[in-house]
């Protein structure tokens, strides 16, 4: 089976359709910061669209694409089941898929290091940030053994690995590391996504392949990624 795994939208959408409409995945995976802001639709971003097609998909492909929150989402409208479109299922934290033999578990929850610019209850939550409960929920999925698991950011270690010390640690990447170190070697998953980082990276450490997702639209001058494919089993 094949899975796409696409980078952050910030309400990108035309942009995010782009990439979409040319994926011939079984099934399509967003992987946090989809841009969800009601309170702002209509003055600082545009209201999402209807039903997206895939138009490249394989027969029986899902045509429903499953996104995790990020720290660049309404996260409480989400929470509350206030999201509501064909296209797009939200997975709340943490959320266990399985598709044929493949478990695919995912987990939202991100830091803003733009913090100062946004407006508490507008476009900044404090709930960005998993709690306890949701991690230790996450925590004990993961050591139930799955294949794959989407993240919006990386184990600490991880970040330093890839990208040398360029990010700040947080919260959430501290977290998600001590739960890495403590899932013994033979369950560990064998591929570890995530977006949040804006560029395409990858590393192997601890026998996991980890992949960081750049944004699916322009940034910052890198070009716009168009995700990540794996095949799995």
């Amino acid at each position: 089976m094949l899975f796409h795994f696409i980078g952050d939208v910030h309400g990108r959408w035309d942009d995010f359709s782009a990439v979409l409409k040319k994926s011939t995945a079984d099934v399509v995976f967003q992987v946090g910061d989809f841009g969800f802001f009601p309170k702002l639709w209509g003055s600082r971003l545009d209201p999402l669209p209807g039903r997206l097609r895939r138009e490249s998909a394989p027969p029986g492909a899902s045509e429903v694409v499953y996104f995790i929150d990020g720290n660049h989402d309404d996260i409480p409208s989400l929470q509350a089941s206030l999201f509501s479109h064909p296209s797009f299922s939200y997975c709340p934290r943490p959320t266990l898929l399985t598709f044929g033999a493949t478990r695919i578990l995912l987990m939202g929850g991100g830091v803003s290091l733009d913090r100062r610019r946004r407006t508490e209850g507008v476009d900044w939550f404090p709930s960005e940030v998993p709690s306890t409960q949701e991690m230790l929920a996450f925590q004990d999925r993961l050591l139930c053994g799955v294949d794959i698991v989407v993240t919006h950011e990386m184990p600490t270690s991880v970040v330093d690995k890839v990208f040398d010390g360029f990010y700040h640690d947080t919260p959430v990447g501290r977290d998600l590391e001590a739960i890495l170190q403590s899932v013994p070697s033979g369950l560990r998953p064998k591929y570890w996504i995530s977006g949040h980082y804006h560029e395409d990276a990858r590393v192997n450490l601890y026998g996991t392949r980890f992949y960081t997702v750049g944004c699916c639209h322009p940034y910052r001058g890198r070009k716009a990624s168009n995700g990540l494919l794996i095949s799995h089993p």
